[in-house]
């Protein structure tokens, strides 16, 4: 009788820790991360995503309004966000640039819209809601919504008639999946960041949703290579080889998983046709590939007359090249900014990640984005090894593999702010640190009584 009524406080005071009365506010929040995925797969309208985003981000001040609570975790995270954002925001304006552009919607979808991908860390800092919970809900819906998608497109690809998913940019390359997406880079990128948590999914679960996850991989897998993005295949192959690594536990483990894969992506490699395209990661003589190079050489340069600060914020697309001289103003070598009033919104980057902030923020922005992403990998590694629930290690292996991928995915590309990737992976990793706090919480509470 006394454990009975032990267990009832338990319960109760978890309650009330976790803010879980307020059903109202947990059930808006599920309807607008249900719509989610559909928005991040339909980033030609980028007006849905922002909409349901702010709505999500209403929900949570509400709530922390009210009840005036935050988990300790994610404030960690913020904390060192807030960093980030001071030092761009101070690069923006040191570099000449407006108050009127720096809250323009073109500013914010382009070049600044980093500022707008890591908004969940912020929102679900507040524990209005059960992080298990809704990231079992989330994640489900992520792998529906996908599986729909690539369904939708893998029939188009098969009928010839390439009117709403499928697109021919370049005819040596043929029709690539892109989704309701402008571009089929960011498509593929978020698509390996879904089979990867798939992948996890799949190995990590019982015999019966085996088949379930697994169906689901084959068809994401399948749109994957349909996208033709050859840095988010070099990703995808980084990513689950860290899951492999995890999940094998031994060499021969670790090989035979590894033939596995490859065995089934064997026949996907054929259906799609991608074979010629997965050789072109291994040349450099196609235009995409020079384009790239020349990028990167800008970009070096750029960070070579600014080495600690970068020229500004935002200001990668703004610099005018004549013959390879750049208007700078400042001590070249040291700190030089690009201060000429010209404004361009654009999504172009430097198709790199760490050259891009070398270039527009220097050491300084580069070291402090690395070391938000290096925290979150050994938070998440501790979390997982420390974990004896297989739902939260199967969700903080997501994390790490996903991490994992998008620091090979940034070699070519700046998805780090990428509104397409980052909304999809930073809304999953805010919620598994609040899964880490709760699941902590928990245990205290367990040894209190």
């Amino acid at each position: 009788m006394s454990s009975l009524v032990v267990k009832s406080i338990n319960i109760n005071f978890l309650k009330r820790i976790f803010l879980v009365f307020n059903n109202n506010l947990e059930n808006y929040l599920l309807i607008s991360l249900f719509f989610l995925p559909f928005f991040i797969l339909i980033n030609r309208f980028p007006f849905l995503a922002v909409i349901n985003i702010l709505v999500i981000f209403i929900i949570s001040l509400t709530s922390f309004i009210k009840n005036k609570f935050i988990n300790s975790y994610n404030l960690a995270f913020v904390l060192i966000l807030f960093l980030i954002y001071a030092d761009f925001i101070l690069s923006y304006f040191f570099s000449n640039q407006t108050l009127k552009n720096f809250f323009s919607y073109q500013f914010l979808r382009y070049d600044g819209g980093f500022f707008f991908c890591y908004l969940p860390f912020f929102i679900f800092i507040v524990p209005f809601f059960s992080y298990k919970k809704v990231l079992l809900f989330f994640s489900n819906v992520l792998f529906f919504v996908f599986t729909i998608f690539s369904i939708v497109g893998f029939f188009e690809f098969l009928s010839g008639d390439y009117f709403l998913m499928v697109r021919v940019d370049d005819i040596y390359v043929g029709p690539m999946y892109i989704a309701l997406n402008n571009s089929h880079n960011a498509t593929g990128a978020v698509y390996c960041l879904v089979c990867i948590f798939l992948l996890v999914f799949f190995l990590f679960s019982d015999k019966y949703l085996k088949v379930t996850y697994g169906g689901m991989l084959m068809i994401n897998f399948i749109a994957l290579f349909l996208t033709k993005s050859r840095g988010s295949l070099i990703g995808f192959l980084f990513g689950s080889l860290i899951v492999l690594i995890v999940f094998s536990k031994s060499i021969i483990k670790f090989l035979k998983s590894l033939i596995i894969l490859i065995a089934v992506l064997i026949p996907v490699v054929i259906f799609t046709n991608s074979f010629g395209r997965i050789m072109e990661i291994f040349r450099r003589t196609d235009l995409n590939s020079l384009t790239r190079l020349l990028l990167w050489d800008r970009a070096v340069y750029l960070f070579k007359q600014s080495p600690l600060i970068g020229v500004g914020f935002g200001r990668f697309n703004d610099v005018i090249w004549h013959y390879n001289i750049v208007p700078l103003q400042g001590k070249s070598g040291i700190i030089a900014l690009f201060k000429e009033p010209v404004y361009i919104f654009h999504s172009g980057d430097a198709h790199n990640m760490y050259l891009h902030y070398l270039a527009e923020t220097g050491l300084l922005g580069f070291f402090l984005v690395l070391s938000f992403w290096v925290f979150c990998l050994t938070f998440f590694i501790y979390n997982f090894i420390k974990e004896k629930n297989n739902f939260s290690k199967n969700i903080y292996l997501c994390c790490i593999g996903g991490i994992f991928a998008l620091f090979f995915l940034s070699i070519t590309q700046n998805y780090f702010a990428n509104p397409t990737v980052m909304l999809c992976f930073s809304t999953f990793i805010a919620l598994a640190a609040g899964l880490a706090w709760e699941n902590d919480l928990e245990r205290f509470i367990k040894k209190m009584f």
